[in-house]
């Protein structure tokens, strides 16, 4: 996550190696269990708040920080699946697992899910009209007749998206479902 710019972590990895390079003058982790005793209780002394933040009473839960650039639930997401992936590789065997959470990474899966619903809806949508036309006129034609001015303002505006290499958000789906409402008013007029 270091790595990345803009990206900012706080973790019990650093502060104790920052720890032992006080204590020892070597830019490095403690490399005995005894070693680590040491420097995790003079870091509880010093800095005990921001250990308590990052590592539980009893041990056995630690947290990394991380404060990333907003650039949007699609980038939040393979940001996530990426360190979920490097964590588990690095991770492997040792009987510790890691797992990212949060209000961000809520929020931004939510914004995902809440996005493919509204694409998945408006479709459903469209074709609940075309079918609604061809049972109460009884014309096929007719409802093919209707398909074009209903399947228009979806085309076009998937098709920015696609072309502008965006992402969809909720509030141009929400915007899809109104234009499909207004087509299908406006196709039930013309016919």
């Amino acid at each position: 996550l270091d790595q990345r710019e803009g990206v900012h972590t706080l973790g019990l990895p650093a502060l104790l190696r920052e720890q032992h390079r006080a204590l020892t003058g070597r830019d490095e982790l403690p490399a005995t269990q005894a070693a680590l005793d040491t420097d995790l209780a003079v870091l509880e002394r010093i800095g005990g708040d921001d250990v308590r933040s990052l590592l539980d009473a009893d041990g056995t839960h630690a947290r990394l920080r991380a404060v990333v650039p907003d650039r949007g639930a699609q980038a939040s997401s393979a940001l996530v699946a990426e360190a979920d992936r490097y964590a588990t590789e690095v991770l492997a065997g040792t009987g510790v697992t890691a797992g990212a959470t949060g209000e961000a990474v809520a929020a931004y899966d939510g914004m995902i899910r809440l996005t493919a619903e509204l694409v998945t809806a408006t479709l459903a949508a469209m074709v609940i009209i075309i079918v609604t036309v061809l049972l109460l006129f009884r014309s096929l034609r007719l409802a093919l007749v209707a398909f074009l001015p209903n399947a228009f303002p979806i085309v076009v505006g998937f098709a920015g998206y696609r072309l502008s290499s965006e992402v969809l958000d909720p509030l141009p789906s929400v915007v899809f479902c109104i234009v499909l409402g207004l087509a299908a008013d406006d196709t039930i007029h013309l016919i």
